[in-house]
């Protein structure tokens, strides 16, 4: 998560995710400690950051994905935008 942005009492209200994708990534034996960085890999065939909004109680309430999708050496071949809204609903 790059740039977290907490309130006052500690309730995080946006944070930024960037993702990669590719080949030849070392194996990973806990999941849990997993996390990549561009030059984790030998050849980078994707990459997407995540613009994520939240309530002042915690819900998500917007996400805003832009991806790109590279071919040989870097050369983006394709891009694509996600825009989520999501309306938090009332259990009855």
């Amino acid at each position: 998560m790059e740039n977290p942005v907490f309130d006052d009492y500690g309730t995080l209200t946006d944070s930024v995710v960037r993702s990669f994708s590719g080949k030849g990534h070392a194996n990973i034996l806990d999941v849990s400690a997993m996390a990549f960085l561009e030059g984790d890999f030998s050849e980078l065939t994707g990459e997407s950051v995540t613009t994520n909004h939240f309530t002042g109680y915690g819900m998500q309430d917007l996400g805003t994905t832009l991806g790109k999708s590279y071919g040989e050496g870097k050369v983006i071949v394709g891009e694509s935008y996600t825009n989520n809204t999501i309306i938090p609903t009332a259990s009855s």
